[in-house]
């Protein structure tokens, strides 16, 4: 009988504590619900001014080849922005209180000449990065803070062979029709002389009208450098098979009389479908029968940006062309530094 007692209570012990650790497992950061937390989607976004938001991302901790796979993190152009950003894992992302992230977004140093990687470089990237493994598959978090007292946009992107970011659910997009809004007749009794019988006139209230927000703008039939713009920084939305133009002031040196270099460069950009050109003043005449003094290009296959880097002979204005060469309507983010 006393063998039978210890037995229940030992099965007991191990149905609580495996209650407990699925408790555990099953809550987000600070307790929320983590299947409430979206997806990373690799998107511009906007965050509010002195907030934080979460996004959360699944990854595999092997390869095919057996090593511990990795995962990057990237805030573009996330340095000196003000928007900051932390990566926990599922047994941290409770506890935010204890400030213990497995790892925060920083800026790599740079050779200054060549834009490469260097420990010993006098630059940083203008984009805050992460890169690691974990010791386990499941769900891992990333939570964005924004420090600055205004609202801003942000650019987060997470890539890495086994890292997963399902796709958000489709939804059907609302008809873009005018919906007018019935408002119940108002009744205006007219008083009229005795000897005749009051009479009810019914008027109906005018109808109000709701209009759907439009979509931030579609920047198409801008092929023309006579219309080009100075670069705000931002992402924009380019329609299909067009391109646009940007313009960019250039000084020929910096105060110690040495050559500066300008580079520019489309987030993302390879393999995206998007591509851009580098054009001088003296080009523009007829610029459609002429070469670009420069392309953006990949530093390797696996280089995720498409960069241009160079200087020129005189100071003033200069230009480049954003071509989107998909069949739909793309995002894209140029920066010139």
């Amino acid at each position: 009988m006393k063998t039978i007692r210890m037995i229940t209570i030992f099965a007991l012990l191990m149905i609580a504590t495996s209650l407990g650790m699925q408790m555990v497992v099953a809550q987000g950061p600070d307790g929320v619900d983590p299947t409430t937390i979206p997806f990373a989607d690799n998107q511009p976004h906007s965050i509010a001014a002195n907030t934080s938001l979460w996004l959360r991302f699944g990854y595999g901790n092997s390869t095919d080849a057996g090593e511990r796979a990795t995962a990057t993190i990237r805030l573009v152009n996330g340095n000196h922005s003000g928007v900051i950003f932390e990566v926990w894992p599922p047994e941290r992302v409770n506890n935010t209180a204890d400030n213990k992230p497995v790892g925060r977004g920083t800026a790599m140093n740079i050779d200054c000449a060549s834009g490469q990687p260097s420990e010993q470089g006098q630059c940083q990237t203008s984009d805050l990065s992460w890169t690691g493994g974990f010791g386990a598959s499941g769900t891992y978090f990333v939570r964005v803070i924004n420090t600055n007292n205004n609202s801003v946009s942000f650019w987060l992107t997470i890539e890495g062979w086994t890292v997963s970011l399902p796709p958000p659910t489709p939804t059907s997009p609302p008809t873009a029709t005018n919906t007018p809004v019935m408002v119940s007749p108002t009744v205006v009794t007219e008083t009229i002389p005795a000897s005749v019988t009051p009479t009810v006139v019914t008027v109906p209230t005018p109808l109000i009208v709701i209009s759907l927000p439009s979509e931030p703008a579609v920047i198409s039939n801008a092929d023309d450098p006579n219309r080009a713009v100075y670069n705000d920084y931002q992402p924009h939305r380019l329609a299909a098979r067009s391109a646009t133009w940007f313009r960019f002031d250039y000084s020929t040196s910096d105060d110690l009389g040495d050559r500066l270099t300008t580079m520019i460069r489309l987030v993302n950009g390879n393999g995206s479908g998007v591509r851009f050109e580098v054009w001088t003043p003296d080009m523009l005449s007829e610029w459609w029968t002429k070469q670009p003094v420069g392309r953006g290009t990949a530093a390797s296959a696996d280089s995720a940006d498409l960069v241009w880097k160079g200087g020129f002979s005189a100071g003033g204005a200069y230009y480049v062309r954003v071509i989107n060469d998909n069949a739909i309507t793309t995002t894209f983010l140029l920066t010139i530094e």
